[in-house]
């Protein structure tokens, strides 16, 4: 359904370098939390790129 939480970042290992994610998703008009995501991607040494449209 196009929602994914900070959380599923626990299923990923380390090989991840970067997640690109919508700032809103377009169907349902959910928001995930950028400031979340972006602590736990770089504490696993990755990138976040938003398309903030």
């Amino acid at each position: 359904m196009g929602i994914y939480e900070t959380g599923d970042l626990e299923k990923a290992d380390d090989s991840v370098k970067v997640a690109v994610v919508s700032s809103v998703q377009w169907i349902t008009g959910w928001r995930i939390d950028l400031r979340e995501l972006s602590r736990e991607l770089h504490e696993h040494g990755a990138n976040l790129v938003v398309d903030g449209v």
